[in-house]
This record gives C-alpha cells, sequence and structure tokens, in this order.
C-alpha cells in the first residue's frame, strides 16, 4: 500500500512540476516582450510596495509578496535574449 500510495504522490508531484515550469516559461516570454522601460516601472513600484510594508513592519511573508513581481521582472531584463542590432 505504501509503495502504491508513494508511486502516486511521485507521479502527481512530477505533473505538477511539469506544469509549473511550462507556466513560469509562458510568464518569462510573454514578460519579456515588454519594453525595459515597463518592466523597471513595474520593478520599482514593486519595491516600493515591499519598502512600504517593511516600513509598516507587516508580516514577512507580505513583504515578500511586495518584492517577488520586481525580482521576476529583473529576471525577465537579465534572461532576455540578445538580439542582433540591425544597421
Amino acid at each position: 500500500m505504501d509503495r502504491e500510495h508513494g508511486s502516486t504522490v511521485a507521479t502527481r508531484v512530477s505533473g505538477a512540476l511539469r506544469t509549473a515550469r511550462s507556466g513560469a516559461l509562458g510568464t518569462t516570454g510573454a514578460l519579456q516582450s515588454l519594453p525595459d522601460a515597463t518592466l523597471m516601472g513595474v520593478a520599482a513600484g514593486s519595491l516600493g510596495v515591499g519598502a512600504g510594508f517593511y516600513l509598516a513592519r507587516a508580516p514577512r511573508v507580505a513583504i515578500v509578496a511586495g518584492i517577488a513581481p520586481a525580482l521576476l521582472m529583473v529576471a525577465a531584463i537579465v534572461l532576455r535574449p540578445i538580439r542582433p542590432r540591425s544597421s
């Protein structure tokens, strides 16, 4: 019984990880299509929200939730493929 349960859990976890990865790749691709100025603006706003939560002594979970979008925006900028410049 335990082996069957372990196998079922492993199958579900691997499926969930595949789904999460494909969703993250899709989101990153969509973010990478936005201009840098837009991504930086959203990141700055996110950092402001996180700083406000910190100064208000909000729980750490709220602070992290406020800053998380900034991390996604920075990752989208950094991981964007380099496009050759047209002359």
